[in-house]
This record gives structure tokens, C-alpha cells and sequence, in this order.
């Protein structure tokens, strides 16, 4: 009869073990949809595939990730809410940009934004979220002008510690006959501006090698 219970109480507490460990994985899982990276994927996951309806969306920093509510507003308005606030150390201009490509004309957008977006530097990014854009947060990146990226990168590369000398852009004048007046303004003013980037003409497209060899052969060393 003890042997019995002896068996019952380790069973019951492999049980509970268990349950508890279910439990504390699933609180984990849910937190981190909500607010960290994998809520992130989530978020940009929606925004990008339900673009055929209205909706609200929601974009600020942390104070509107844990201080909005959006399936109660969506429960109140019936309409499709999303909250894509992410970080306040996101600039303004990585938010809209994120937003520009997957709006629709019907959508309605809130900005309760947080005071520091008032008053810093736009162009000034933080190392953690420099890090992030590369590492985790792709698409604010992935859909910035390609000057605003030039910015970023030469950003990222001044954080390193073996710093850059050059970021070269190497474009073929088959495809650009009027070379930089066929170029996006600010592309060409990022070349003028920032002393690390250079935008340099090759005569032939010859895909990926005309990224590496005629930089080879600039610069052997």
C-alpha cells in the first residue's frame, strides 16, 4: 500500500513539474509575440498581408506597445487593428518608411509618440537598434530608400573595431547612360556629403562580379 502512494506522489509531482513548465513556456511564448522579436515578425506578418481591407494601426514606441489595447479597440470599432509599435529608439523616418509600403488608402494612422521623438537628432540611430536592423528587424531596413541605407550602414561600420576606409556603390554606365543624373537625388547627394561612400562607374554590367573585381583592382591591398 505505501509503495502505492510512493508511486501516486511521484507521479503527481512529475505531473505538476510538468504542467508548470508547459505553463511558464507558453507565458514566455505569448509575452515575446507581444513584444519582443518574434512579436515583431508577427506584427510585419499582418501589416504586409492584410493590405485588401481597413484598418487602424497603431505606430509609436514601447508606450503604445504596452499601453494600447488593440483587440479591445478592434472589439469596440470592428475594424482590423494593429499595433506595430516597436521601440522609440526607431526613428521616425525607419517607422514611416515601414509603414509606406504596405498602406492603403482606407487606413487610419495613430502616432501617440513618445517625447523624445520631439526632441533628438532624427539622423542619429542607437547602437541597439543598429544592431537589431541588421540582426532582427530586417524589413524597417529592407524597405528604406537606398541613400537612407548608404547612412545606416556607414553607421553600423563606424561602430565596428576595425573601421572602413571606403563603401563603394559600383554601377555600369550600360545602365545608367547619364550616369548620376539617372540616379536618385539623394543617393547622389549621400556620395557628395559623406566622405566614406563613393558611387564609381564600370562600363559593362557583368553582375556580381562587377561588385568585387574592378575594387580589386583599385585597391590590391
Amino acid at each position: 500500500m505505501i509503495e502505492k502512494y510512493k508511486k501516486f506522489l511521484l507521479v503527481f509531482v512529475g505531473l505538476l513539474f510538468c504542467a508548470s513548465v508547459i505553463y511558464t513556456g507558453g507565458f514566455i511564448w505569448a509575452n515575446s509575440l507581444e513584444n519582443g522579436t518574434s512579436g515583431y515578425f508577427v506584427k510585419t506578418l499582418l501589416l504586409e498581408n492584410t493590405k485588401d481591407r481597413p484598418r487602424i494601426i497603431i505606430e509609436s514606441g514601447s508606450n503604445s506597445q504596452h499601453g494600447i489595447n488593440s483587440l479591445m479597440i478592434e472589439k469596440e470599432l470592428g475594424q482590423l487593428t494593429l499595433n506595430m509599435a516597436h521601440h522609440a529608439g526607431y526613428p521616425l523616418y525607419l517607422k514611416f518608411y515601414h509603414l509606406l509600403h504596405n498602406l492603403n488608402k482606407d487606413d487610419v494612422i495613430i502616432l501617440p509618440l513618445e517625447y523624445n521623438y520631439y526632441t533628438r537628432k532624427e539622423h542619429k540611430i542607437e547602437t541597439s537598434v543598429l544592431d537589431e536592423l541588421v540582426a532582427n528587424t530586417k524589413s524597417y531596413f529592407n524597405n528604406l530608400p537606398l541613400s537612407k541605407k548608404i547612412t545606416i550602414l556607414t553607421q553600423i561600420n563606424l561602430n565596428q573595431t576595425l573601421k572602413p576606409t571606403k563603401i563603394i556603390l559600383n554601377l555600369a554606365e550600360e545602365e545608367f547612360l547619364n550616369k548620376e543624373n539617372d540616379l536618385p537625388k539623394d543617393l547622389v547627394v549621400e556620395a557628395k556629403n559623406n566622405p566614406l561612400f563613393e558611387i564609381y562607374w564600370v562600363k559593362e554590367n557583368t553582375t556580381v562580379w562587377k561588385k568585387i573585381l574592378p575594387t580589386m583592382n583599385r585597391f590590391p591591398n
